[in-house]
């Protein structure tokens, strides 16, 4: 079967709610097995998830010169289980370039997990303490507004 043929089974089955995996069922049971693979189907699904529903091939005009990082930021958020293929194509960016970033971000986040851990407990317990009394005023305002 034809590559764009495809892409619109996937695009739609996307649009219907199914997730990859359904869509790879459906497709194997309805079209053939080993029509495509559930990698490709995963890929389509992380593209279109990103608001990218054009289901032709971007162009390749080589690797650019610098990696977007609030694109990867983003897509990572979006999709915490993305792997470094589907960046590497959602992106154009090498996966070694992508992996550095991506070290660079875990530095970032071990050292948040280092300040959390540098508080001592009555920090904690003095934040939690003040959510009680905001919550009490919630309760209280009867769903009006209240600094």
């Amino acid at each position: 079967m034809d590559k764009s043929r495809l892409r619109v089974i996937i695009w739609n089955e996307f649009k219907r709610g199914n997730t990859a995996a359904e869509t790879f069922r459906i497709i194997n049971e309805n079209v053939g097995k080993n029509v495509v693979s559930y990698s490709t189907v995963t890929r389509w699904f992380a593209k279109f998830r990103v608001d990218d529903e054009k289901l032709e091939d971007k162009p390749r005009a080589g690797r650019p010169s610098k990696l977007d990082k609030d694109a990867l930021r983003r897509k990572i958020e979006d999709d915490p289980h993305i792997t470094i293929r589907e960046l590497e194509e959602l992106i154009n960016c090498g996966k070694s370039t992508i992996g550095d970033h991506l070290k660079a971000m875990d530095d970032a986040k071990n050292a948040f997990k280092n300040f959390i851990n540098s508080r001592n407990p009555e920090f904690y317990n003095r934040g939690i303490k003040k959510l009680v009394n905001r919550w009490q005023d919630c309760i209280d305002s009867d769903g009006n507004y209240f600094d």
